[in-house]
């Protein structure tokens, strides 16, 4: 329970006001970090549909048509779950860096499905602030979510 209600947090993060000026429009995809780290290392508290209503809860929250997220985050715990020998055995700069190719590869194919779905594309400069910031928070919120797996589920 405590991975998903971390992730459910991170989606609440995301539509967080804040004072900066135009920062909702490239506002990260902050459950991304959540799903990617807890399916490394707790793939067994973050099933296949935990992530998809974390994507889901997702879509609605950020008024994005439903089923973009899930879809995404279905497709990045299948594919961390799979490699997940490769994240156990690497030292962290391996999982930021692989962690990279995932967040890229997801918002280049949220920007794709949001432009079939909407019928317009989306500004790709906003995706790159976007990818530049998740690159910039995973140290910090791997951290966070490394500290709560040791206060929380110790003994689990």
């Amino acid at each position: 329970m405590v991975p998903f209600l971390v992730s459910f947090a991170l989606v609440i993060l995301t539509v967080v006001p804040t004072r900066l000026p135009g920062f909702a429009q490239i506002s990260p995809s902050w459950p991304m970090l959540g799903i990617f780290y807890w399916s490394i290392y707790r793939p067994d508290l973050m099933p296949l549909g935990g992530a998809f209503l974390i994507g889901v809860l997702a879509d609605i929250v950020a008024d994005t048509p439903i089923g973009i997220n899930a879809l995404l985050f279905l497709l990045i715990r299948g594919i961390v779950v799979g490699q997940r020998r490769f994240f156990l055995t690497n030292a962290f700069p391996m999982a930021w860096a692989a962690f990279g190719v995932i967040a890229l590869g997801s918002l280049g194919l949220n920007w794709l499905l949001f432009a079939l779905v909407q019928g317009h594309a989306v500004d790709p400069q906003i995706l790159l602030w976007q990818y530049v910031i998740l690159m910039g928070l995973f140290p910090l919120v791997t951290v966070v979510m490394a500290y709560t797996q040791m206060v929380f589920l110790k003994d689990v």
